[in-house]
């Protein structure tokens, strides 16, 4: 019995298929929300990358401007610092008002992020808290990824630089945590423990 007449109908049949398999493959792994947190995650490291860049090349103008002021921004934290900067007129009084534009849009896409969490993987977030569990996804590579790995695996997660550091030299002491650490408890723990 022949299913099909030749060659390139048979091929164009199974073409179709594959397609349409892979199609709905696609539509079922963006559906359950990892991608888009993942995406939302790299954005929030992204924007702090900038500010923190864009901060240092704002302070180091400002020094040229205000030779004495060196000293005192030591004690200063980086939002403090961009606020009294945007006092400044002129194109450099801008830009730190971007920069602190900036800096709230971060602070809004985190509660975003971890609202994003506590849908999608709301065990994880209840652990451990929103943007830690987001990070650690992310880190992963998806939360069927996430949920796979060992809990040795998981605990030095943000760690492999350091991992292999000592696995390929063995001079250094094993990570004990990776992205976990952020988390307060762990952070905040006293050691030893």
């Amino acid at each position: 019995m022949r299913f099909f007449g030749d060659r390139e109908e048979y091929l164009a049949k199974l073409r179709n298929v594959t397609i349409r398999d892979a199609r709905r493959k696609i539509i079922a792994a963006f559906s359950e929300g990892d991608a888009e947190l993942i995406q939302m995650v790299r954005m929030l490291d992204e924007i702090d990358e900038v500010v923190n860049l864009l901060t240092e090349k704002a302070v180091e103008w400002y020094l040229v401007r205000n030779p004495g002021f060196s000293r005192k921004y030591k004690s200063m934290s980086a939002k403090r610092m961009v606020g009294v900067m945007k006092k400044e007129r002129g194109p450099l009084g801008r830009i730190c008002a971007e920069i602190d534009a900036l800096s709230d849009q971060r602070a809004t896409l985190m509660r975003d992020v971890s609202k994003r969490t506590d849908a999608v993987m709301p065990n994880c977030s209840a652990l451990v808290g929103g943007l830690v569990a987001a990070r650690l996804m992310e880190r992963a590579g998806g939360l069927s990824v996430l949920a796979g790995l060992p809990a040795s695996t998981i605990q030095v997660l943000g760690a492999e630089g350091a991992l292999f550091s000592h696995l390929r030299a063995g001079e250094s002491a094993p990570p004990k945590h990776g992205i976990i650490f952020q988390h307060r408890r762990v952070h905040n723990a006293p050691p030893g423990m």
